[in-house]
């Protein structure tokens, strides 16, 4: 089966000189699974892969699961599969996923309650990475 996990993440950036400070970004990534669990374990090892190879998720970052996606066919039509909105401001954003393709083509699983009005939410990360620890600096040879 087809997975589509759709992420979120904060990291922190430091550009030249200047202090930390914390952006965020989201992707989609796509898995080959025999279950949602075992899609769920291939993207940990992909991001701790990346990681580890210093291609991407550098410095500490936090990645949170927004939602996943099985793929059991795709409608003749397409489908969208993620879509996230918001204002200019970047003030209020939503997401929705799965939009025109029904419960025969796909099955989401969803990280968050489907009423969120009134409702405090804390997410917890998918998976975190700290930031690396700095290398001393080789004394130098007089």
């Amino acid at each position: 089966m087809l997975y589509l996990g759709h992420f979120n993440f904060i990291y922190e950036a430091k550009v030249g000189r200047k202090q930390s400070q914390a952006l965020d970004g989201t992707f989609t990534s796509v898995a080959e699974a025999e279950s949602a669990e075992e899609a769920a374990l291939t993207f940990e090892r992909l991001f701790r892969k990346l990681r580890k190879s210093g291609d991407v998720f550098e410095g500490a970052v936090a990645i949170y699961l927004e939602a996943l996606v099985e793929v059991k066919s795709v409608p003749k039509g397409g489908f969208i599969s993620h879509l996230i909105a918001g204002y200019p401001e970047g003030i209020e954003t939503f997401a929705m996923a799965l939009r025109g393709a029904g419960p025969r083509h796909c099955t989401l699983y969803d990280t968050l309650p489907d009423d969120l009005q009134d409702q405090e939410i804390v997410l917890e990360p998918f998976l975190t990475f700290k930031s690396a620890a700095k290398k001393p600096k080789a004394a130098k040879k007089s």
